[in-house]
């Protein structure tokens, strides 16, 4: 399965695939690196602030598309893009979440040469831990979710 350590896996009874989310590196208008106007390498971008997810439970976790030497992490996607635009560092962004922002120039996507990232994007996923069976709520919830993102 995209993206799942080992570890995670063994806790997993099932692994439910929902969507694809489409994350592209994107950087603030006024941030220096927004006035680039070629592929950027990986040496270029190491000087700059990654801003990066964690997971909250376990910050030390899993690392996916690290670029740069200056890491600021966030629990929240939501802060994370407050502090993109307004220009403390870049990051990848989920596509959908940005749109607006680059449309009006809030934002410049930046193209990164080499770039490993796939670019067919992440799988999200429903899950739940081999040791907990699911009940009536989480069950229908699960259903309902699987019908919404299969259209």
């Amino acid at each position: 399965m995209d993206h799942l350590s080992a570890d995670q896996l063994a806790t997993i009874k099932q692994a439910y695939p929902l969507s694809r989310t489409v994350m592209r590196p994107v950087v603030g208008a006024g941030h220096p690196l927004a006035t680039v106007r070629q592929p950027v390498s990986t040496h270029e971008l190491e000087p700059h602030v990654q801003l990066v997810l964690s997971d909250p439970v376990d910050p030390a976790g899993q690392n996916y598309g690290l670029a740069s030497a200056r890491l600021w992490r966030f629990a929240d996607l939501n802060r994370r893009y407050d502090f993109v635009l307004a220009g403390f560092g870049w990051c990848r962004m989920p596509e959908h979440l940005f749109a607006d922002a680059l449309g009006d120039g809030r934002l410049v996507e930046l193209v990164i040469q080499d770039d490993t990232a796939p670019r067919d994007g992440l799988t999200i996923f429903a899950a739940h831990a081999r040791d907990r069976v699911l009940g009536p709520g989480a069950t229908h919830l699960l259903s309902a979710l699987r019908k919404r993102f299969a259209a």
